[in-house]
């Protein structure tokens, strides 16, 4: 996650290590979501998914306690997706 984290402003750049390639690659997902975390709404969202095999968009807020990190809260954006993301996958299979 930290290095997701630290590749965030650097996504869009064809350079980098193996393991940082296949980030920016195949988590496009993720860095579009942790967008919605800003300064202004004190990094907790609400950040909007669809669960595309009911059609259904919701809302998530993330660490409404301000308990964590934002390095954490960007684990908790992606593992939000990956449930999503494995709904979907279920559904469809």
């Amino acid at each position: 996650m930290r290095l997701l984290y630290d590749l965030t402003k650097q996504m869009d750049a064809k350079t980098g290590s193996p393991l940082e390639l296949w980030i920016k690659k195949n988590d496009w997902r993720t860095k579009e979501k942790f967008q919605y975390l800003k300064e202004e709404n004190c990094f907790t969202g609400p950040v909007p998914f669809m669960q595309e095999s009911e059609n259904t968009k919701f809302k998530v807020t993330i660490d409404p306690g301000q308990q964590f990190n934002i390095v954490d809260k960007l684990s908790q954006v992606s593992f939000n997706a990956l449930i999503i993301w494995y709904r979907y996958l279920v559904y469809h299979s």
